[in-house]
């Protein structure tokens, strides 16, 4: 039941219900609050509703769980980005970078950082880094348009 709750809960987000979402995880047991895939979700919920406190508090408490969890460290660099908490965001994309280093998405981040804060060398190096690991089609897209806007 639990897990066909969890599965209702990441449908709806997928749909960009992101509301009721967060309302079908609320009615997981109390035990699921140490699932790394129920706080990724209410992580995510949380960062399409921009209420990133909220998504930070829930992905700390991923990397509370697992310290070398990947998906808490890029995410929640995602929105400590979008929150202009810059040195944080940095921080939290090379630590992702370091537990798994041939994904895009921390290099993607990394990039938007060093482009909005002028350091444009090192932000289109990122956004090459991007597109050479090549791995999802949607942060390709974005990385080409950054490159477009900043690198030429």
């Amino acid at each position: 039941e639990s897990e066909e709750m969890y599965l209702e809960a990441d449908s709806l987000y997928y749909a960009e219900l992101y509301q009721e979402s967060i309302n079908k995880l609320n009615l997981l047991d109390p035990d699921a609050s140490n699932n790394l895939r129920v706080l990724l979700l209410y992580g995510l919920n949380y960062t399409a509703l921009v209420e990133n406190q909220k998504a930070i508090d829930y992905l700390t408490r991923m990397i509370f769980i697992d310290d070398k969890c990947f998906m808490a460290y890029a995410n929640r660099g995602l929105v400590y980005y979008l929150d202009s908490r810059y040195d944080e965001a940095v921080d939290d994309a090379r630590k992702a970078i370091s537990i798994h280093s041939d994904c895009s998405y921390p290099y993607l981040t990394l990039g938007k950082i060093f482009l909005v804060t002028d350091n444009k060398i090192r932000g289109c190096n990122c956004m090459r880094k991007v597109l050479r690991i090549g791995d999802d089609e949607k942060n390709n897209e974005e990385a080409i348009s950054w490159f477009r806007d900043y690198c030429n």
